[in-house]
């Protein structure tokens, strides 16, 4: 039995209290426009991943201030003054995030790439659009799980069972014959 510890309940507890569970809970501007994501996504190490945000509804945002963040305060990606902003981004994403080929800014697409995700890339990502009383944002969360890693273990662990059984076969065979 796994024991969790008190730092892993709080997360779990702080990601419960603060994800949205339905479309319906996104943050919205006061002409029921929504920002709209899953509520999570997951993906195992090493996974390319598309967190796909967008406006309902459809709407140009090309001229606003975009930004993905994770945990709140690192900058995945910003889009300002009609470009992206590489710059600001965090360390930990540089190179690595971008707008996925599926975006479209006129249409108020907004579903961001990130490379090669490993276990530090779990938690809570946001996408905010425009400034102060007109902003809307909406967060997600990206669970990595560690499932490629069960995989290939579990393969190797079905080739020695296999390894075993033709042995065994083999073995029985041969003593038959002796």
């Amino acid at each position: 039995m796994e024991i969790f510890s008190i730092m892993e309940i709080f997360v779990l507890l702080l990601v419960l209290l603060s994800a949205p569970v339905s479309d319906t809970w996104a943050k919205s501007r006061g002409n029921n426009e929504k920002l709209i994501c899953d509520p999570k996504h997951e993906a195992a190490v090493g996974d390319n991943v598309t967190l796909d945000f967008h406006l309902k509804p459809e709407r140009d945002v090309t001229r606003e201030l975009v930004e993905w963040r994770f945990r709140s305060s690192a900058l995945v990606l910003v889009y300002r003054s009609q470009d992206f902003s590489p710059n600001n981004q965090e360390k930990q994403f540089s190179g690595r995030a971008s707008l996925d080929d599926s975006g479209d800014l006129s249409k108020g697409k907004l579903p961001v790439k990130i490379l090669s995700v490993s276990k530090e890339d779990a938690g809570i990502y946001s996408c905010s659009i425009g400034k102060r009383e007109d902003k809307v944002s909406n967060s997600m969360e990206l669970i990595i799980s560690a499932d490629a890693d069960r995989q290939v273990k579990n393969k190797s662990q079905k080739l020695n069972v296999t390894s075993f059984g033709v042995g065994l076969v083999t073995s029985t065979f041969l003593y038959s014959l002796w």
